[in-house]
């Protein structure tokens, strides 16, 4: 029997392990466990990791921020002092004013590595097996400057631990040609060569490819079947039960939650994840959790034409078949349908080609759809977009 490794049901034990390894990744946004499958597999979010100029200033900002609340009578804790700023002050050091000399790669290194050990301990209680980069950049460079890094081309292997998928996905500007061909992803292909584009998909040996998916064919793949194919590789490391999986981009707020509410969602149509909530309900959830309460900047993708968010519902129709169930395990701690006295079963709409979900109850059973309505506000006319019909996927395991 698996159980949760050490720290993970102790919300002081994690939230100690946030404070200390946030500065690890970009705009300080760690590690966070957002879907628990089967009782024992996390499924995670974060943004990418940060380079030692941010890990640096962030640092020396949460020092400043302590000084400051120390200075300021009643401004928390013990004398006058913040809890999360000293939280901060006692666990990690301000930078050193040191020379020029002493600025040496040697130096960084050290910094790096206190601080991605933290990191990595947070992930190993996750119990993370697997990381799934969603970055088109090994580091993503900015006036000349590396402003973010991953984990892919740390140096040092600090994370040579977990088997790391370098996925390379187009970043929410693409998706102003998405919006531009009329909301038509078929046929749409990113330009891999563009010389900011230099990750590659490579994969780790442990993830077992369909047969139909030949990696070397993916700067062929359009947007649809690029998100067809990342979504199963993701769905083939959950299907192998071994372990927990961990997704970012590099802020974590536009791929990031495309994919994670994906996931959400076809393992809710499996009846593995939130099988007491309704069509509607699982609806709102994706969006108002996944989505917004992680950052996604809604009105400025809107206002640039980057529909990422309509494309995430939009997609649902093209993982309607069977090649998008997760077959994970059955386990007894994992508490079965029937113990909220909801069993699923799947029914196929052959007329419509969709999967459709079935809530059994005893002899009865009734077949609906997930129907949702996207608002999309259109930047000209201010108008709401057309309702968009989300169906379920499962389907019927057939008795011989």
């Amino acid at each position: 029997m698996i159980r949760h490794p050490p720290g993970v049901d102790d919300l002081n034990v994690l939230r100690e392990m946030f404070v200390v390894s946030r500065t690890a990744r970009c705009r300080s946004r760690f590690v966070v466990p957002v879907i628990l499958l089967q009782g024992h597999t996390h499924i995670c979010r974060s943004a990418t990791l940060a380079t030692y100029a941010e890990l640096c200033s962030r640092q020396g900002y949460d020092w400043l921020a302590s000084i400051w609340n120390y200075q300021i009578p009643g401004s928390g804790g013990p004398n006058g002092r913040s809890n999360v700023a000293s939280t901060f002050h006692t666990r990690q050091d301000p930078p050193s004013r040191t020379s020029s000399q002493k600025a040496t790669s040697e130096m960084e290194e050290d910094v790096l590595t206190k601080t991605r050990l933290q990191d990595i301990k947070l992930l190993k209680t996750l119990h993370v097996k697997m990381i799934a980069d969603l970055m088109v950049e090994n580091k993503k460079i900015k006036y000349g400057i590396a402003v973010s890094s991953s984990e892919k081309v740390d140096r040092s292997q600090r994370y040579c631990d977990f088997a790391i998928a370098s996925m390379p996905y187009p970043g929410c500007e693409f998706f102003r040609d998405y919006k531009s061909k009329g909301y038509k992803a078929e046929n749409l292909k990113f330009n891999w060569n563009q010389s900011e584009v230099d990750a590659e998909l490579s994969l780790p040996p442990s993830v077992t490819l369909p047969a139909d998916i030949d990696p070397l064919q993916h700067h062929q793949w359009d947007l649809v079947e690029i998100t067809q194919n990342y979504l199963r590789v993701m769905l083939a490391h959950l299907s192998s039960d071994s372990g927990g999986l961990l997704i970012h981009c590099i802020s974590g707020w536009d791929r990031t939650p495309l994919f994670t509410s994906l996931l959400r969602l076809s393992l809710w149509a499996d009846g593995l994840v939130h099988k007491t909530l309704t069509p509607p309900e699982i609806a709102y959830y994706t969006i108002a959790y996944d989505w917004f309460l992680f950052g996604h900047q809604l009105s400025d993708r809107l206002s640039r034409g980057e529909d990422i968010l309509y494309f995430c519902f939009d997609f649902l129709k093209y993982i309607c078949d069977s090649n998008f169930e997760c077959n994970v395990p059955q386990r007894e701690s994992a508490a079965l349908n029937v113990s909220v006295g909801l069993d699923r079963h799947t029914v196929f709409d052959t007329s419509s080609s969709r999967r459709r979900v079935s809530h059994t109850s005893g002899s009865d059973s009734s077949v609906e759809d997930l129907t949702t309505v996207l608002c999309r506000e259109d930047a000209a006319e201010h108008t709401v977009a057309a309702p968009l019909t989300i169906d379920n996927k499962r389907q019927e395991n057939e008795v011989s």
